[in-house]
């Protein structure tokens, strides 16, 4: 016994010498299994998008944003490293996550179809989709109204998939972020956008776009976004890893997060919206005491580990904001809650409801929640348009209601049957002990998804309207204006998503102990596991140090071999382009030739005849002249025309493009294809005029082979050109009958052709791409539609 106790103490002492000289945190909250998971896997692949502010986005090279800061968070709690993955877009991402490549995934919507490939931790967030339009054009509030409009979306987005299912009639716009989607309803090129609000509101405020407004949310079941941490499903220990971690967190950490990046303005330390009176207040406060009741839920209730609900919820974040401590009164009835905050025995209600009718000696905060109460009643009974209709049936309500307070008012109140709480209200309605019954719309449908109500239904909503409030008792003013400060700086997204949680998910959770009596069981292996890894992690850090030492140089390697790359694509688009330079040559010379040849019959005719004089022969001269002039001149133009660049030039974009249709036109009259120009003004950039000639050259010809192959006799390409205060647009659009969606993602990747190898390199629209958005510092964006197709080249305005 006496060597067991030595051998156990010497295993503490040396575990504990070992976690002191080791970088790891502690991870005693996870298994052995889970130990040694992370053992192996010391690094952790995560996605890192380049333009999806505030969540996960890209600034000078670096990862940013909430999800960044968030799994920065977990891995510190993990003592492992974080390798954010960047280059490609979501779908590539999705589909990355079945490999090698990435671990992990951050702010993951989840859905039923995901679920079939990918596990998911605990959702982090909540967030509403909402719809933007364009404030001098017509305003759209719901999906069912943008049926047949054309909506920009982010491909391959949780909202996107939904409206792909359930409203096929919107002409979708695929682009790949939402900063593209708003840029295009400013230009009025799409009638809507719809995106996650939070993610819309931060572009439009750090761009300074006023030219945007938000109609509504969508209140449809199903579109709220959940957003978890996704890995594969074959990597589900991983998922529990993450899932454990996200427990770990202080909720103060995540209160900072939102605090920087949704811009709550953070109390916790300065409180500089304070006065000096009510920092004194606080500072002689310590702690607030709060009254809840203990079965008001999803409001307030009693749960297995304290108090819980909306309030609930509502006012620790506020509480943990102003850095204080709380004590939480139970309390048996609303009734008793407003009589124990008349005695003075607690500071505050976090859940009133204050309508015209309640006349408390209590004051009320600024509403942090509102709501228009509905009627309830049994399905198949009439709507109900005016409450008259109901002045001879029974109205199931609990004491101290406030509505009931304000029906007591009419002159003639309605016949009431007293209930102790709403569940039982209900239950009165359900059994046909009353007819109907007044509450919230989101409280019914909580107790509904609850509690199987699935007999009862809305049979109208009331005229009056009620606020969700925090009471305060008259002795302390002090308090109601630092609640009020703290309630106007916090944005309404952090209270309805408080709610959103409520209502929408499981309320009541089970604490799992099984996981912590297999951590404390496996308290000693796990550290025999960290003594064991630790000089085998040592070795995988120096291995690590060495390949960070040659990282530089692989890189730049790296870079001058894609650079390398690219000018051997850029050649071999250049010789493809080449043929058609020849055909245009061809047609260029064709009359002059004519003309040389009947000049040379003249001239040997008029020999034959004796009639070769001075003057036959001067008109021979000068007029074989010209012919040559206008060959060589012919040979110079087209010589100028693909000259390379070495320096920027400043150039009218009309004047190229129109340059470019008069050098082309013979190849697509050839083939049958009639091109219509326009442009407005001479709009002026600075760049590579012949590069650009080379890239709408490219989406020309691939327009044109896309017509060639279609039947019919009306081929067309139209061309526009106008320009606005941040750019000069080219809109090239064909009547090809449009592009299937499979390919719409790929047609910019080198070397990706739908045409046979003997027709097409795969290079035309890639290097299209390249000169357009490396060379030209601007965007090209793909619109296809059901009978067509347009390509639009963005030439971005330089900023003065």
């Amino acid at each position: 016994m006496l060597r067991a106790v030595r051998f156990f103490s010497m295993l503490l002492l040396v575990g504990m010498l070992t976690a002191a000289a080791s970088p790891v945190k502690s991870r005693n909250f996870l298994t052995d299994e889970e130990q040694k998971y992370l053992n192996h896997h010391p690094v952790i692949r995560v996605q890192n998008e380049t333009n999806w502010p505030p969540f996960n986005y890209r600034e000078n090279g670096h990862p940013r944003g909430f999800s960044i800061d968030y799994m920065d968070a977990l891995a510190r709690q993990l003592g492992v490293k974080i390798q954010y993955v960047n280059g490609h877009s979501w779908g590539e991402f999705i589909r990355m996550l079945s490999t090698p490549a990435l671990d992990a995934m951050v702010n993951v919507s989840i859905t039923e179809e995901r679920q079939k490939n990918m596990t998911f931790t605990r959702p982090f967030m909540r967030a509403k989709n909402a719809i933007y339009t364009n404030v001098k054009k017509q305003a759209y509030y719901t999906l069912p109204e943008l049926n047949g409009k054309r909506v920009a979306l982010v491909k391959d987005f949780f909202i996107q998939k939904y409206i792909t299912r359930h409203y096929p009639g919107i002409k979708q716009i695929l682009v790949p972020d939402l900063e593209k989607a708003l840029e295009m309803l400013s230009f009025e090129k799409v009638d809507a956008v719809v995106g996650k609000q939070v993610v819309v509101d931060y572009i439009l405020r750090e761009n300074l776009i006023s030219s945007i407004m938000a109609t509504d949310y969508i209140k449809e079941k199903g579109t709220v976004s959940r957003l978890a941490i996704a890995t594969d499903k074959k990597d589900s220990l991983l998922t529990r890893i993450l899932d454990k971690a996200q427990r770990q967190l202080d909720p103060k950490t995540i209160d900072q997060l939102k605090h920087k990046w949704f811009g709550i303005n953070v109390l916790l330390n300065t409180r500089k919206l304070l006065t000096s009176h009510e920092t004194e207040f606080l500072k002689n406060k310590k702690r607030l005491s709060v009254c809840y009741q203990t079965d008001r839920l999803p409001v307030e209730a009693e749960g297995e580990v304290g108090p819980q609900g909306i309030a609930i919820d509502v006012i620790q974040t506020i509480i943990r904001r102003l850095d204080m401590n709380a004590v939480f009164v139970p309390t048996e009835s609303e009734k008793e809650s407003w009589h124990f905050l008349q005695q003075k025995q607690c500071d505050l209600l976090p859940g009133a409801i204050q309508i015209n009718a309640r006349n408390e000696d209590v004051l009320f905060t600024k509403p942090y929640l509102s709501y228009t109460p509905v009627i309830v009643t049994k399905k198949g009974r009439p709507k109900v348009t005016k409450l008259k209709q109901l002045k001879d049936k029974t109205y199931a309500v609990w004491d101290n209601n406030p509505i009931l307070q304000h029906m007591k008012k009419e002159k003639k109140p309605p016949n009431i049957l007293m209930k102790k709480n709403t569940l039982e209200a209900l239950e009165a309605v359900q059994n046909g002990k009353a007819y109907y019954t007044i509450l919230p719309q989101s409280i019914f449908e909580y107790y509904q998804q609850r509690d199987n109500f699935d007999d009862l239904s809305i049979a109208g909503y009331t005229p009056v309207r009620g606020d969700v409030r925090i009471a305060v008792s008259k002795s302390a003013p002090e308090l109601l204006g630092i609640l009020n400060k703290v309630i106007q700086v916090t944005p309404r997204e952090a209270f309805r998503a408080i709610s959103d949680k409520w209502i929408k998910g499981t309320v009541i959770h089970k604490t799992d102990y099984t996981a912590f009596l297999e951590v404390l069981g496996g308290a000693l292996i796990v550290i025999g596991l960290i003594l064991l890894s630790y000089r085998k992690r040592m070795k995988l850090t120096r291995h690590i140090e060495e390949l960070n030492a040659t990282l530089e140089e692989r890189i730049e390697t790296a870079l001058k071999k894609n650079k390398e790359q690219e000018a051997m694509m850029l050649h071999q688009d250049r010789l493809a382009r080449m043929g058609e330079m020849i055909a245009m040559i061809a047609h260029q010379w064709r009359q002059p030739l004519n003309n040389l040849s009947l000049t040379n019959q003249l001239l040997v005719s008029k020999y034959t005849k004796g009639k070769l004089d001075d003057k036959a022969m001067e008109y021979f001269k000068e007029n074989s002249k010209k012919q040559i002039t206008q060959m060589s001149e012919t040979i110079d133009d087209f010589r100028n025309f693909y000259k390379i660049e070495k320096e920027k030039l400043d150039f009218c974009v009309s004047d190229v493009v129109h340059e470019l249709i008069e050098r082309t036109h013979i190849i697509f009259k050839d083939a049958g294809v009639s091109v219509t120009y326009t442009a407005e003004g001479c709009p002026m950039f600075r760049g590579y005029p012949n590069e650009l000639k080379h890239a709408i050259q490219n989406i020309m010809s691939n327009a044109r082979d896309a017509l060639v192959e279609k039947e019919g006799d009306e081929k067309q390409i139209d061309i526009r050109v106008f320009e606005d205060d941040d750019a000069v647009s080219i809109c090239i659009q064909d009547n090809a009958g449009g592009m299937p969606e499979e390919i719409q993602g790929k047609i910019f990747d080198p070397y990706f052709s739908t045409k046979d190898a003997k027709n097409g390199t795969g290079l035309g629209l890639y290097m299209a791409n390249v000169i357009v958005t490396e060379h030209m510092n601007s965007e090209i964006i793909l619109r296809a539609e059901s009978d067509c197709t347009e390509f639009i080249i963005y030439l971005k305005k330089a900023s003065t």
